[in-house]
């Protein structure tokens, strides 16, 4: 049944990816460029793509791993989950140690200067770079699978539950371009305020993010072990 599937552990990892600041901030410039429409989805398409991608190989690597120490597998399992909950309490206090005061943005990369006059090609691109380049993305992605294949369901229901997962941490993504494509010009004002708000914030907002799927993890990997 599909109710077997681990929902408690792949929602709140999806809504940990869609919270990364840096991609929103990204494609909200992707959308103030003269092909804004084209860029918008040319970057959605990049993302998810990334996601389902990156998503294929972990779970085949998993899977093999799961193969190769069948004995001790829960064991290990457990302990990855402590470890990646770890690191993220320590990402936690990294981003703590960042925050800046609210009147003060936190600085966008400088390549993000340029993302208004890339082809639709380049933005696609950037939005895979960002996608796949990130130790956050990777981490929660480990953690999904981990918790997909200690369920033990079906291979469907582990690909409903991928899906749901890219959907998910694809949703602040895609709900600006979505907003750009049917509000028009009308959208930008809003759209920039929330790249202002994401830069005075995104280490408040990264810390909390970060704390929360660390206790998280290694909750589910205590209770594996004990």
């Amino acid at each position: 049944m599909a109710t077997d599937i681990p929902w408690a552990d792949i929602l709140p990892a999806g809504v940990a990816v869609a919270l990364s600041p840096v991609p929103i901030m990204a494609v909200i410039l992707a959308l103030f460029s003269q092909q804004s429409r084209r860029n918008g989805l040319a970057f959605l398409a990049g993302w998810v793509a990334g996601l389902a991608g990156l998503m294929a190989i972990i779970l085949y690597a998993v899977d093999l791993s799961k193969v190769a120490f069948a004995d001790q597998w829960l064991t290990i399992a457990s302990v990855l989950k402590i470890g990646l909950g770890m690191a993220f309490v320590v990402f936690a206090a990294i981003q703590w140690r960042r925050r800046r005061a609210a009147k003060e943005p936190h600085p966008l990369p400088a390549w993000t200067a340029r993302l208004e006059a890339f082809s639709p090609g380049k933005t696609l691109l950037v939005a895979l770079g960002l996608c796949v380049i990130n130790p956050k993305n990777l981490t929660l992605m480990l953690a999904v699978m981990l918790a997909l294949t200690n369920a033990g369901t079906p291979a469907w229901q582990n690909w409903l539950g991928v899906s749901v997962f890219i959907a998910v941490g694809s949703l602040t993504i895609a709900a600006p371009v979505l907003y750009r494509l049917f509000a028009g010009a009308q959208a930008d004002t809003k759209l920039a305020d929330a790249k202002q708000w994401l830069q005075a914030n995104s280490a408040t907002v990264m810390a909390v993010v970060f704390l929360l799927m660390g206790a998280l993890l290694i909750g589910k990997g205590m209770e594996g072990i004990l």
